[in-house]
This record gives structure tokens, sequence and C-alpha cells, in this order.
């Protein structure tokens, strides 16, 4: 015989209590006196042991009647001879071990209760059966069958994960694990079946194996978290007050008023922010900050919120730039004209950019990727030489500025436009013509403008090209001629920005570089002309880290560090302008990390828990048995990890007979036994 419970026999040293009570029973006895006690003798004697075998009589009965109630408790059955009456059986048994198993349940964690429940489930099991484990880590070593005693041991050693699966890809890699067994199969998945991971369309049946969930319900879990961070400005520059957008998002039972969120930088709290959400709601904060050095910054914003507390900090790394590195490649000319100087004078005279400058007969192709931005200041033809080395340095990331020469060579710079599937230039257009303001309300002259007119006084142009744009996708017209024909257009091409302009830089052609809206044109270019990498990436995803290929002629490997917790070398791939980093999953924890090669700090990156656990809604166990009505789900059950339904499925697997109903039957007996023993025993 064995037991489900066994921990309920520890209820077994109540049995000593009336035994205590038997043996040293403290009723105090009144002496009387008599003259003459010798007839009294015999009856007292006899009288005094009947009294002793009735009181010796019920403690029997209220001991076997307690035992009877302890054994029922601990779920006794029957084990048959697992060998010869069945064969092994695999069991395979998969913990969600997710920061959303963190909610309080009954008895603490529910995390903690999935471990004791599958416990239970394999110490029920026949000693011939075999187990299969599966976590949210889909660590390899548990890709082949184990035993009881080492399966125990592994259910011990599990803790909370930053992984997240879709019970449909639990199911895919337990189907993976077990195809090679030839016995019968079953699996049990304990999870709190959240909705942002479990969907009854993409859950998969097996006719060949039985799947039960097991539905670890937990009291109210609420959460308050932040949820996304984003910048105003894709580029930080010292000296400036960039501004924070940070979402935070309520799933609580009430409002939050007064809530503290605080920003830290470099280990330093920056300022502190009160928010105020409503119930099942979100709310946007705006949260100002000045860059005061130059270099790589490590922050973070943090709140507080109990039990869900993973999501509550939000790292994020950003580096801050002395200035904005731009270059300039002119006509190569006897006699330069100050009227193509316009970009020099510009960029020359604001401490925010750095200017050098090249002349279209003798570059330096090893200088375009120092720089964020690159001009083309009336060039009259484009080389293919100088086409491929453009496109290396937009597919990386860098900005192009295109102005062409009035003597333009078209055939060449169609050969260039062609390379990224631009415009197309035709012929020349002498026509007056006059800016229109049809595209000033579009994010690029976002605070340009505090007020767009409808009679502006916008540039003339007096000379263009007749542009062949067809509408594409990455494409964006910035500004266009009252006739609808193109001006300056942005066309998004990897990771960089080509802009061309449909007109000579000069003043026989336009007057746009002595209008007031050629400045804030050319910076608004120019300081969005390499934004800055991600503020964050979640970790536990396969997605690349693109960073520039600054350090050439070296084979020394990456490393991604966080001093005094970790240090992983990732995988990198090298591209003409950029690597591709591949953490494959590293690293587990959150927080801030370096990218350095040969000691050197590349770039900060910060790794963030993923957000979809966040919300705390899931599936109850009627909603899952709604769902298991559907003809689709086959050899489906459902079970509450505390329904009688579930420990009846103990004793099923376990092969054996239930006894306890016999047991609460004896107790009663017992009980029953007592009551006619004081009432008829005289």
């Amino acid at each position: 015989m064995g037991f489900l419970y066994p921990s309920f026999l520890i209820a077994l040293s109540a049995l000593s209590i009336p035994v205590i009570v038997h043996l040293f029973n403290f009723r105090k006895y009144k002496k009387i006196y008599f003259t003459n006690v010798g007839l009294l003798k015999a009856v007292q004697i006899e009288s005094k042991a009947k009294k002793n075998l009735k009181r010796l009589l019920i403690l029997i009965c209220r001991l076997f009647a307690l035992a009877s109630l302890v054994f029922a408790f601990a779920q006794p059955i029957i084990k048959e001879n697992s060998t010869s009456m069945r064969g092994s059986n695999l069991i395979g048994i998969y913990i969600d071990n997710s920061f959303s198993m963190q909610a309080i349940g009954k008895n603490g964690d529910i995390l903690t209760e999935a471990k004791r429940r599958a416990k239970e489930l394999v110490e029920a099991s026949s000693p011939s059966d075999r187990f299969l484990l599966l976590t949210n880590d889909f660590y390899n070593s548990n890709s082949v069958p184990w035993a009881r005693e080492p399966m125990l041991e592994a259910l011990e050693k599990i803790n909370f994960s930053s992984s997240v699966r879709d019970i449909s890809t639990v199911q895919d890699r337990l189907r993976e694990n077990s195809k090679e067994f030839n016995g019968g199969r079953q699996s049990y998945l304990f999870s709190d079946f959240q909705k942002s991971t479990f969907s009854e369309r993409n859950f998969k049946t097996d006719s060949l194996s039985k799947t039960n969930l097991v539905v670890m319900a937990a009291g109210k879990h609420p959460n308050v978290w932040l949820d996304t961070l984003f910048t105003e400005s894709p580029y930080f520059q010292i000296g400036t007050n960039p501004v924070l957008h940070a979402r935070i998002r309520n799933q609580s039972d009430k409002a939050i008023d007064n809530g503290s969120l605080k920003l830290y930088i470099n280990g330093r709290e920056v300022i502190p922010v009160s928010y105020n959400v409503p119930l099942s709601s979100s709310k946007e904060l705006s949260i100002v900050f000045s860059c005061r050095e130059p270099g790589i910054q490590q922050a973070f914003l943090v709140l507080e919120d109990y039990p869900i507390t993973f999501d509550d900090t939000l790292f994020f790394s950003f580096e801050v730039n002395k200035e904005v590195p731009c270059l300039v490649i002119n006509e190569k000319s006897e006699i330069p004209s100050s009227n193509s100087d316009f970009v020099k004078k510009l960029f020359s005279g604001d401490s925010l950019f750095s200017l050098t400058e090249q002349n279209d007969k003798n570059l330096d192709y090893g200088a375009f990727k120092k720089n964020n931005l690159i001009v083309l200041n009336n060039l009259p033809a484009i080389s293919s030489g100088l086409s491929n080395e453009l496109m290396k340095f937009v597919q990386s990331g860098g900005s192009l500025l295109m102005f062409p020469s009035r003597k333009a060579d078209i055939s060449s710079w169609n050969s260039f436009f062609n390379l990224f599937k631009g415009p197309l230039f035709q012929n020349s257009d002498t026509s007056l013509g006059r800016l229109s303001n049809a595209g000033l309300s579009q994010s690029f002259f976002e605070g340009v403008f505090e007020k767009i007119q409808d009679n502006m006084n916008l540039p003339v142009v007096t000379f263009h090209y007749q542009v062949n744009n067809p509408v594409q996708a990455g494409q964006e017209s910035l500004l266009k001629l009252q006739n609808g024909e193109s001006f300056l257009d942005l066309y998004h091409r990897g990771k960089g920005r080509i802009y061309v302009c449909s007109t000579p830089l000069e003043d026989a052609s336009t007057n746009f570089a002595r209008h007031a809206i050629f400045v804030p044109v050319l910076i608004r270019v120019a300081v969005l002309s390499r934004p800055s990498p991600p503020l964050y990436f979640y970790n536990r995803k396969q997605d690349p880290i693109l960073v520039s290929n600054t350090t050439e002629g070296t084979e020394a490997p990456y490393h991604i560090r966080n001093p005094g917790k970790t240090d992983f070398i990732p995988e990198f791939r090298n591209g003409e302008s950029v690597q591709a980093i591949y953490t494959h999953g590293l690293p587990e924890i959150a927080g801030n990390f370096l990218l350095t090669r040969e000691d050197k700090n590349i770039a900060g990156l910060a790794f963030n828990y993923d957000r979809k656990e966040s919300q705390p809604s899931c599936f109850s166990v009627q909603e899952l048995e709604a769902f298991s009505k559907n003809p689709t789900w086959k050899n489906v059950q459902v079970l509450g990890s505390d329904s009688n339904q579930y420990i009846s499925n103990l004793a099923d697997i376990s092969g054996g007979s239930k006894l306890w109903k016999y047991f609460i039957i004896a107790a009663l007996l017992f009980l029953i036994c007592e009551i006619l023993l004081i009432k008829f025993m005289k």
C-alpha cells in the first residue's frame, strides 16, 4: 500500500494526546468516611474494574477513529505489480517557470505549488515509468527520459526564468523529445495559462497522447509595470535636454495616485517623477533630463510594485555625442565659387557640427564611415566607385544629402538612383515655381514652425530637374513645388537615409539657401543623420545587434559585460560596414551591459525582460473546459491543481485502487462505537 500524500501521516503523532489524557487522569475524588465499609468493598472492586475496561475501549475507538481520518487524508492506494500488469509509460511534465508564476496562490508562489504537484505526480507513478521534464529554458539535458529519482531532483532545482514560451511551442518540443519512445505517452502542463501565451486556435492535440492541462490558479495578482520607453530625438547631444517618454500600465485592483518613478543615470538618481494611472489603464510620462557629459550612458527607470516585480525596472543605454561629423563633397574647380559654399558656412559656423571637405577628384573613401552625414554639393557626375561607397555608407546607417549640378550628367545620377530603386531625373525645367506648404506638417518638420499659414512666403525655384518618382515603400515627399513636382524627397534604405533635391544649391536656380527654411531643414537632416542604436533590447531574443565596423584589422572577439555579474562572447558576423552581433538568448538577466573589444568600449547595451507576461490576465479552469469541448481538441483534460479530479488522476496514474473512502467509513464506525460505549455500557 502507498499514499498519494504521505506528508499527512505526520498527523499520527496526535494519537498520543488521548493516550496521555487516559494515563494521567487528573480528576480529584473526595473521600467520605463511613463507620463500616466492609460490605461495600467487593462492590467497589467490581465497579472499578468495569470502569477501567470501559475507558480502555473508548480510548481504542478514539485512536482508531483518529488514525482512520489521518489515513483518509493521506489518500492510501493499493499499488498493483506494475511490471506484470502494464508496461512502461512516458510522462511528459512541463513546468511554466516564467515570471508570471511569481503570483501568489494559497500556499505561496504558484511555481512552488506547481513543483509540489509535479513531485506528487512522479511519486505516484510506477517505478518503470520514465519522465520528460521541460521548462521555459528548453535545456538540452531535458531531451532524454529520466527515471523517478533523477526527475525528483530536477524538479527541485527549477527556478524562475526570463524565457517566455507559447504553449504550442512547448507542445512541439515535448512531441519532438518523445517521438522515439514506443510505450504509452501522456503529458501534464503545469501553468497559469496566460492569455498572452495561450491560444485556443494554436493549441495542438495529439490523438496518440493524452494532454492534461493543470491550471495553477492564483488569487488576485494585480500588476503595475513599465511597458515601453522612447525618445523624441534619436540623437543625444551634449548640452541638450532630451525628453524621454515612458509608458506605465496599471492592471491592479485600484487606481495609482502619487506613484513614484525614479530615473538613474550612471548609478546616480537624476530625477524622481510622480504619476497617477487610472484603474485598468496606462499613462505616458514625459521626463526631461540634461546631457552633461559625453560618452556611453547607462541608465534605468524603476517603480515599486508587488508581488510581480520583474517588469518594474526598465534599463536603457545611449551615447551622448560632442558633435555631428559631416562631410561635404564638392566639384573640383580652379575658381572657387562662394555661390556654392552655403553648406560649409552653415556647418562650420555651428559648434554642433564638425565639418570636413573633399573634392570629387580626390576622395578618401576610408573617411566616409567617420561621418554621420555626407553632402554631395552640386556634383556634375557620380562615378561607379563613389556610388558603391555611398551605398555602403547608407546601408550602415549614414545619411546622404544630394544636390545636383546645373550641368549634371543625368545618366550617371540615374545609375546611382537605380542602385536603391530611387527617382529618375528627366529633363530640366526653367519655369518659375514656388514651394508648397503641403508637407510642412510632417514629423520631419516638427518644432520648426509655430504655425503653418496658407500664405507663407516659401522659396522660389527657377531651375529644377523633373523627376520620375513613383510612390514606393520607404519614401517620403518632404517638400514639393506648387505644381506637385518633387523638390526634396527622403528614401529610407537599409539603416540609413537618402535625401534627393531636384534643384542645384545655387542662387541661379533657387533662393532656398538664402531662405529662413534652409537652416532648420539642413540641421534637421544632420541631427537625424545617424540615429542612435535602440535604447534597449529584450533578452532571450534572437535579433542581431548591428554595430559599425570601427575595429578593422583585428580578429579579437567581442565581449558583452556586466561587471561583477556576467561576461560572455557573442557570435559576430562581418559585413562591409557593419557587424551583426548574435547573443543566442543571452544574457539571462536584465541590466546594463558594455560591448567591448580588446578592452575598448564599443557601445552600451541594455537588456530587459520581455513584457509579454506582464499582462496578468489568465484563462480559468472553466474557460479551458469550454475550449476542450471543441471537436478539434482530442485527448485533452483540464484539471485544477486542487481539484478532486486531479487527486483522482494521481491514483489512476499509480495503477492502484483508492482506499480513502473505506477509511472514512471506518472512522465513522469507530465514532459510533464510542458513542454506544459511553451511552449503554454502565
